[in-house]
């Protein structure tokens, strides 16, 4: 049972979705998202931030190969919000060019363990929403590289207490 691995410093977690302000766009930036199939207006999906895009949502694109390819000319990028997309493990080297990338919602995706490896390369992950996955015990050890992390969400993956001892080692959530 998942309580029997309780500690003082674990913190029942709510996220919020809030809707961000748009306050413009460089043209550039204007052109990029087109090609993602998001309209720079759409306040719901297009984060901004000093005129430049740091957080997307790329739920209910209509190519998400396409969009994922695309993300390399969004560097600055700090959220990403892939939920309810088909995205796959082997997808998920697309994400390497977000260097900056500090949130990652992953929620209802077909991503398992295995993709655990390639999330682990962005260092710099504070939140990882991982809800409605596939993932398993074994996967969680891949994320102990990220020691900027302190905010993972697991509820209906396949963990198991035994998988919570890797999250227990993980300090700073």
């Amino acid at each position: 049972m998942i309580d029997s691995l309780r500690r003082p410093s674990l913190q029942i977690v709510v996220v919020l979705y809030l809707i961000p302000l748009f306050v413009g766009c460089a043209p550039d930036n204007t052109q990029s998202l087109a090609e993602l199939g998001i309209d720079p207006k759409d306040t719901s999906r297009v984060w901004i931030e000093n005129n430049k895009v740091t957080g997307l949502t790329l739920s209910y694109v209509d190519s998400l190969e396409s969009a994922l390819n695309s993300l390399k000319k969004f560097p600055q990028l700090k959220s990403l919000n892939l939920e309810y997309t088909t995205i796959r493990d082997d997808q998920l080297s697309l994400l390497r060019p977000l260097e900056n990338l500090h949130e990652l919602n992953l929620n209802e995706t077909s991503i398992t363990s295995e993709g655990l490896s390639e999330i682990s390369r962005h260092v710099d992950l504070r939140t990882l929403i991982l809800k409605n996955t596939l993932v398993e015990d074994a996967g969680l050890n891949k994320l102990a590289a990220l020691t900027q992390l302190t905010t993972l969400f697991l509820a209906d993956t396949r963990i198991t207490d035994n998988g919570l001892q890797s999250v227990n080692r993980m300090t700073q959530l």
